[in-house]
């Protein structure tokens, strides 16, 4: 009988963590599910479960992380919804680690609706970055538009999300401010989504290629219009995508990541802009001709030594 006491329902938990602070985390699951399972009521089952769920996941246990996960919201999943969520969060986050993107897409997709219920804002933002990016890893752009465009939304000026994730009850001002760094990172994510878009639309804007006669004056009329009328399209475009990369810049605070992936993009944006004026191929009489190959180059020199500046 003493093991029905409180007192040994409490050991039982205790020893699971225990065993997660000496970081025997296969036992802690253990003994967590033992606690849960035979006293679904007690106080701290619902904690425990979700524990062992987390540390099945770390162990790359996914049969048993999933049983634990479906025992958790058919028992506690309307008295808990929160944690519910985030649990179903947890899970397919742990799908996506492994690249496993169809079980990732399944897991998010089915879960995502309990999640915008119940989940906290920082957890919602999350499960939606992810979702955009399994939609890409799958090759299904339209849905990955979608997804981050919800992530843009929820974030809105950053304002009214913060606040509200700063404010989430039982939680120390830690884990407040790595909830709110998990949330913005995926926020910079999707910014950084849309930006590509706008590179994608800058690098379609190709460099003419000559292809005149083998004279000096049509050369120079080349250079003068054609690949002015480049530089008129490239550079505008160019600047569009700074711009949506500069938006995660704004950010407050900016999540590194991200402002390391844009900074990347634009940077190569422009070298590629300059590196243009001189990559394209040139025809073979101008490699043989010393005069009309330094006009053409001479000619591009100028037209691009702004941008190198």
């Amino acid at each position: 009988m003493m093991e029905k006491t409180d007192v040994a329902k409490k050991a039982m938990y205790e020893i699971g963590g225990n065993y997660q602070a000496i970081a025997v985390y296969d036992a802690a699951a253990t003994w967590f599910e033992r606690f849960a399972n035979q006293y679904p009521k007690a106080e701290n089952a619902d904690r425990a479960l979700s524990d062992a769920v987390v540390l099945r996941l770390g162990l790359g246990q996914e049969d048993e992380a999933i049983r634990d996960a479906d025992t958790f919201n058919k028992t506690y999943g309307a008295s808990k919804p929160a944690q519910a969520a985030q649990i179903a969060f947890a899970v397919g986050a742990h799908y996506v680690e492994k690249e496993d993107w169809d079980r990732a897409r399944q897991r998010l997709q089915g879960a995502l609706g309990a999640i915008e219920k119940s989940a906290t804002t920082d957890v919602v933002i999350q499960a939606h970055a992810l979702l955009g990016r399994v939609y890409i890893k799958i090759k299904s752009d339209p849905n990955a538009k979608q997804e981050y465009a919800k992530v843009k939304t929820l974030w809105g000026d950053g304002k009214a999300a913060a606040e509200k994730i700063l404010a989430i009850a039982g939680e120390d001002e830690g884990s407040k401010i790595r909830r709110l760094g998990k949330a913005l990172t995926a926020v910079g994510e999707a910014y950084f989504y849309f930006a590509e878009k706008k590179r994608d639309d800058a690098e379609r804007i190709r460099f003419p290629e000559y292809r005149g006669p083998d004279d000096k004056d049509s050369v120079l009329k080349h250079v003068k219009g054609p690949v002015m009328d480049w530089i008129k399209k490239k550079k505008p475009a160019i600047e569009a995508a700074e711009a949506e990369y500069v938006k995660i810049l704004e950010l407050t605070p900016p999540p590194p990541k991200w402002v390391i992936a844009a900074g990347s993009q634009v940077g190569g944006l422009w070298g590629n802009f300059v590196r243009d004026f001189r990559a394209a191929p040139i025809p073979a009489s101008f490699k043989r001709d010393v005069e009309l190959r330094n006009t053409y180059y001479a000619g591009l020199d100028e037209a691009s030594e702004p941008f190198k500046q």
